[in-house]
């Protein structure tokens, strides 16, 4: 998959431009064909928690109005349908959204499962590093792509 800011090709699983850092989930998603299911889920969670608000806020509005006017039971049973019905529906729309932005951002890969090295335990020695001499001559540059390839031209008489 190419970044949309500089072209530069990223691995598919790739969060992030390896060259600008650019966030590529939404080219992923646009690859994968799951852009609408993804706004899908962010749009109804977000109408689940609005929802939640609203029916909150209208049981403890009601519950005010009936303590105001000394109506006791009805103002404790408005606090705590709307209080009840509202938070189950946040709860549930919080959810949601963790899921959409799952969805949108899937976990990084655990790289100690793959990786021998840091498999191992950490009481467990590491091998030595092997030695290497010092390079005693640099070796010959291979020549350049444009030699000999200009015209000489001559003057104008």
């Amino acid at each position: 998959m190419f970044c949309p800011q500089c072209a530069t090709e990223n691995q598919k699983e790739q969060r992030y431009c390896r060259q600008c850092g650019v966030p590529l989930t939404a080219v992923r998603l646009a690859v994968e064909g799951r852009v609408e299911e993804a706004l899908k889920r962010y749009k109804k969670s977000e109408n689940l928690i609005s929802w939640g608000l609203i029916l909150a806020s209208i049981g403890l509005v009601n519950a005010g109005i009936n303590a105001f006017l000394h109506a006791w039971q009805s103002a404790v049973f408005s606090a705590g349908f709307g209080l009840v019905l509202g938070i189950t529906l946040i709860v549930w729309g919080l959810n949601r959204l963790g899921n959409a932005s799952k969805l949108l951002t899937p976990p990084e890969k655990d790289e100690t499962k793959t990786s021998p090295v840091l498999a191992q335990s950490e009481n467990a020695a590491l091998p030595p590093a092997p030695i290497t001499e010092e390079l005693i001559s640099r070796p010959a540059r291979p020549p350049s792509v444009v030699e000999n390839t200009t015209i000489k031209l001559k003057p104008p008489q």
